[in-house]
């Protein structure tokens, strides 16, 4: 006949007091059944999750000697950095077994929604730095270069992968590189050819409608949004943790990321009162405690963003480039306006039957290269809660990341007194600015629209 356990034992083994990376003292309360958190010990903001939650919210992840103890609940994410000894008495509190992670987990089932059964997906480099190669594929001159990698990294990636369904996501981003890279290749002949020989053609400048404009820039920014929210998703996906996938947020859908204020309400206002139009959607969810190397993949999964939209602003400029080469060709005297105002969305054609509709495309093309290079830079602002914070937070964790994971509860506020200040937002947006200054010097140089 077994004694019972001592119970001041029993109290001891079920409750920790752990500090956060904020400074706030945690009172940990662990049973078999639920997981109680009171910060200092008071019931204001407290958590409880369930045994049944476990599976979705609780992540436990290695860092060096260290664990990394995450409990996520709709509320609010909190998270402590213990010792191995501290998290296997946690484990044995809550009478779990934790499995060290080997490799990219199965796909779970956070809720209903969740696909059960997916395959989970495999994506290379190879086919990254095809497709980011075949976006350089139009330039003049060097466009040559990077198109013929981006097709060498394509073909060595076919050979070399297995023809598994769960490489099918990378099979079509080389298909995608192809395509883009052959487009590329041409307009890059194009451009080049008209560096040579493209004439003179003089334009008079010509406003279109403000509220054309300002419906063309909502258009652009929304989508474009939905493209940076998707790319975060699936790149989550991609490393192993398929959370806002089971949210429904690996889509084009601008519903499923719109925020009424930051990417309606916000956009309107910027363009009524004649500033840059930009704005932001509603942040993609993850939870990475289950995923290898937990900083790599936030890192990869904060840049893929600002990455989406450097791509589209590859794409929207290789369009444009090639409307402005080929209009003068058509017809004699046509040509794009508004393209030497990088600051100004004005673009017309003149001189060429349906000339209307060809600018409003032309309009929207421009506002879409204009747009997301801002916006990308824009997200890349080491500020919380923009992108470019958790990338600094990750790469800097015993310096900048505590700094950062202090001043993260309060980053909205810090966010709004840069974003007011002008002088310092250009500076932090500088490299978009140049961007865009060397890109328009890529149209001026190759469309004729100016004198050379």
């Amino acid at each position: 006949m077994s004694t019972p356990a001592d119970p001041s034992a029993v109290s001891a083994a079920s409750e920790f007091v752990w500090t956060d990376p904020q400074r706030r003292t945690w009172t940990i309360h662990a049973t078999p059944a639920a997981i109680e958190l009171s910060p200092n010990g008071s019931a204001d903001g407290s958590l409880r999750l369930e045994r049944a939650s476990w599976a979705r919210d609780l992540h436990i992840s290695i860092m060096g000697t260290q664990r990394i103890v995450r409990f996520q609940a709709p509320e609010q994410d909190v998270g402590f950095v213990v010792s191995a000894e501290e998290a296997e008495r946690l484990l044995d509190a809550l009478e779990v077994e934790w499995r060290q992670p080997t490799a990219a987990p199965a796909a779970r089932a956070p809720d209903a929604r969740s696909q059960a059964g997916a395959i989970w997906p495999v994506v290379t480099h190879g086919s990254v730095w095809a497709l980011m190669c075949a976006a350089l594929a139009f330039l003049p001159f060097v466009g040559f270069a990077f198109g013929l990698l981006a097709i060498g990294l394509g073909i060595g990636f076919w050979l070399r992968a297995r023809r598994t369904p769960a490489l099918r996501h990378a099979r079509i981003m080389v298909v995608i590189a192809w395509i883009w890279a052959g487009v590329g290749l041409a307009v890059c002949a194009l451009l080049t050819w008209s560096w040579w020989f493209a004439p003179q053609v003089y334009v008079r400048a010509a406003e279109p409608s403000k509220w054309a404009e300002i419906a063309a820039g909502i258009i652009v920014v929304i989508g474009s949004l939905s493209v940076h929210e998707a790319a975060h998703a699936i790149t989550a996906w991609w490393l192993g943790d398929d959370y806002a996938r089971s949210r429904g947020r690996v889509t084009l859908n601008p519903l499923a990321h719109l925020h009424l204020f930051g990417s309606i309400l916000l956009p309107l206002l910027l363009a009524f009162t004649g500033q840059p139009i930009f704005g932001f959607a509603n942040p993609v969810p993850v939870q990475l405690g289950n995923v290898r190397r937990y900083r790599r993949a936030h890192i990869l999964i904060s840049i893929a963003g600002p990455g989406s939209n450097l791509l589209l602003a590859a794409l929207c400029l290789m369009l444009l480039a090639t409307l402005a080469c080929v209009l003068p060709r058509i017809a004699p005297g046509a040509g794009l306006t508004g393209l030497t105002h990088p600051r100004t969305a004005s673009v017309r054609i003149e001189g060429l039957a349906g000339a209307e509709l060809l600018s409003a495309v032309a309009m929207l093309l421009k506002l879409g290269f204009m747009i997301n290079v801002m916006l990308a830079a824009f997200n890349m602002i080491p500020i919380p809660p923009l992108d470019g914070s958790w990338v600094l937070e990750h790469l800097f964790p015993n310096s900048l990341g505590r700094i950062y994971a202090a001043i993260r509860p309060y980053g909205f506020l810090v966010f709004l007194l840069v974003v007011y200040n002008d002088r310092l937002v250009s500076t932090l947006l500088t490299p978009g600015l140049v961007l865009l200054k060397y890109a328009y010097l890529i149209l001026w140089g190759c469309s004729g629209i100016l004198p050379k």
